[in-house]
């Protein structure tokens, strides 16, 4: 996915830390070196893009339901 700065392997993975049911935070981890820092906000909206290519359909139609 990305390159890892501190040891060249392109092995970066996102995880998000979930608690009850939220997620508090996103980063990113190297899974060669162990290595990992927080996501920069233009990783960030690559993912909500990806994520909401995925989930257009039941996004709309939650977002209704809010009034939002």
């Amino acid at each position: 996915m990305f390159t890892c700065p501190a040891c060249g392997q392109r092995d970066l993975h996102f995880y998000n830390v979930i608690q009850r049911g939220k997620v508090i935070e996103r980063s990113v981890q190297c899974v060669a070196c162990g290595y990992s820092r927080p996501i920069t906000w233009k990783e960030k909206r690559s993912l909500l893009v990806q994520v909401g290519i995925a989930k257009a359909g039941r996004r709309r139609v939650a977002s209704r339901a809010h009034g939002s």
